[in-house]
């Protein structure tokens, strides 16, 4: 590797000196390079010169190659053309021969008889069809009408003979399928007829429940109509819904037997004093008022009235739980009706306070 001299004891010290040390060695580093580079110009020229030697030499054998190559080729093409031309020959040769033999008079003869066997025969074939259908064809029109007449004779004979048979057969096939139709559409009707049973069945029953539903919901409503029809229906044995309709019944008498509602104020018309109605006027007061409230609150003045028979009072309270359509009313007419009299009457029984009344009623004549 070339580089600085390393020599300690050969290093002047001042600085001249050493700038010229430092130069001497650039100078010679620069001499190393210049002659590495002559070095290698040479050597690629040498290379050059070998490389266009070598070129040379293989383009040299390659047409060499190419002239032998031509020349045999050449030669090979000589040789089948002459093999070629050689087999034309004995071909022309063997044609020629073929031509003759078969161009002999009496192959000539044999030849043309043959064809014109073949071609007469097929003319007369030809004209022996067209013939005969031409003759068969007049005769059939000239006998056009007899043997229509004929085939119709024969066709309706053929006809009536098998007309009994035919309509045999057709009826025995019909009555069978006329049966099998109506055993299908029995068995149908008798599925639908099940069928629509089953259906009025549910509808019945879901009415009933609906029947059932309206009832409690409109004798909530302070409808005594529909009250009565539960107590029937829970009275009904034979009715699915009976304990349904019956525990309704019993649940609605105790709501509104427990629930009654006293002090009703009464607006009496201007000029009418109720402490001097006699009881026919209560009863003409009750019937006229539109609202239950007032209803009960003109029954309730009228209990309260000390100069009223008490039985008269008592009579008019089992008329009115008797008649009156709502709830409400009826429950405060019976409730003070068995308080007045211990009758131990059942919640909402009329029939029982009533006969219980026709056996006392004379007890309560002087009170």
């Amino acid at each position: 590797m070339f580089g600085l001299s390393t020599k300690a004891s050969a290093l002047p010290k001042d600085s001249v000196s050493i700038e010229k040390l430092i130069r001497e060695e650039i100078d010679r580093d620069s001499k190393y390079f210049e002659f590495a580079k002559q070095q290698i110009e040479a050597d690629r020229k040498f290379y050059t010169h070998l490389y266009k030697y070598a070129g040379g030499f293989l383009v040299f054998m390659v047409a060499a190659a190419g002239y032998f190559q031509f020349s045999s080729v050449n030669q090979m093409r000589s040789d089948m053309k002459a093999a070629v031309e050689a087999a034309l020959a004995d071909v022309r040769v063997e044609v020629k021969n073929r031509i003759d033999r078969e161009f002999r008079s009496e192959n000539i003869t044999n030849l043309v008889e043959k064809v014109a066997r073949e071609r007469t025969e097929k003319e007369l074939s030809e004209i022996i069809r067209s013939e005969t259908s031409a003759r068969v064809a007049s005769g059939l029109k000239a006998q056009e009408s007899e043997i229509r007449g004929l085939v119709e004779g024969r066709t309706k004979k053929l006809v009536d003979e098998l007309e009994p048979t035919i309509k045999e057969i057709i009826s025995e096939q019909t009555d069978e399928r006329v049966k099998v139709a109506l055993t299908e559409t029995n068995a149908s009707l008798a599925s639908m007829n099940g069928t629509i049973s089953e259906a009025k069945v549910s509808l019945g029953k879901i009415l009933a429940i609906v029947n059932l539903t309206e009832l409690i919901t409109d004798a909530q409503n302070d409808d005594r109509r529909a009250f009565d029809e539960l107590r029937k229906i829970g009275n009904d044995q034979n009715n699915p819904l009976a304990k349904k309709a019956d525990t309704a019944w019993r649940s609605l008498s105790t709501s509104f037997s427990t629930a009654l509602q006293l002090g009703f104020n009464v607006p009496w018309l201007p000029g009418v004093d109720p402490s001097k109605l006699s009881l026919w006027a209560f009863e003409l007061a009750y019937n006229d008022a539109a609202e239950q409230t007032t209803r009960i609150g003109i029954l309730q003045y009228m209990w309260n009235r000390s100069d009223i028979p008490k039985v008269q009072k008592l009579d008019l309270l089992l008329k009115i739980a008797r008649h009156d359509l709502s709830l409400k009313t009826v429950a405060y007419a019976l409730v003070t009706f068995e308080m007045a009299t211990s009758a131990n009457t059942p919640i909402f029984d009329v029939d029982y306070a009533e006969n219980w009344w026709e056996r006392h009623r004379q007890e309560f004549v002087d009170k």
